[in-house]
């Protein structure tokens, strides 16, 4: 039998992961079965175990495949170019926005209350925190005028921002509105208070 090589072995890890999301999309995690992973990739348990001592490990590894997706910019590379600030932040809660009108995204707060009792789990969603904090500092050092303020102060705005996003992620995971046009408006606020002549009128219409 032929030695499989790393690229034959990431592509059926991915498989398997991909086939773990589309079981708990639709059962919910706590009801998903290593079968049901087996079933919905197209694999044996026992391929599965190849790859994966558990189903816990499964989902360790899709964690970290989303981390390094938020790190690498690639998920963020969506939403525009990191210049357009207000732009950029209407289309994240835009996402979030679509993520609550969508009933399957509700298995995600199941991985977020795992995490509590998981460290591998909460180290994971730290790094997502920090990528999306890391993602929207950085559309925040691009505003014009922003190279006149202070590294604090561009901290404290990308922080709030930050903050308002996360709410909005809790208001998709629950399935409630997320309050766009409100925290657009607020952000808007923030930008005019803290990098001054930053908006064009049309911008803060």
């Amino acid at each position: 039998m032929p030695k499989r090589d790393d690229a034959h072995m990431d592509a059926r890890r991915n498989q398997i992961i991909d086939g773990l999301l589309v079981s708990v999309r639709k059962k919910g995690l706590a009801n998903v079965s290593t079968q049901d992973v087996a079933t919905a990739c197209g694999l044996s348990v026992g391929s599965i175990y190849v790859h994966f001592k558990s189903k816990d490990e499964i989902l360790h590894a899709a964690i970290r495949r989303s981390s390094q997706r938020l790190e690498s910019g690639e998920f963020y590379g969506q939403f525009g170019n990191p210049a357009d600030f207000l732009k950029v932040m209407e289309r994240v809660l835009r996402y979030f926005d679509q993520l609550a009108s969508d009933p399957i995204h509700g298995a995600d707060l199941e991985i977020t209350l795992m995490a509590r009792h998981d460290p591998i789990l909460r180290k994971e969603i730290e790094i997502n925190q920090i990528a999306r904090f890391d993602f929207i500092r950085k559309c925040a050092s691009l505003i014009p005028g922003a190279d006149r303020v202070s590294k604090a102060d561009l901290d404290v705005l990308a922080a709030t921002v930050a903050a308002l996003m996360a709410d909005a992620d809790q208001r998709a995971l629950a399935g409630i509105d997320v309050q766009r046009k409100l925290k657009m408006t607020a952000i808007r606020q923030l930008v005019r208070m803290m990098i001054p002549a930053s908006i064009s009128e049309k911008d803060a219409a």
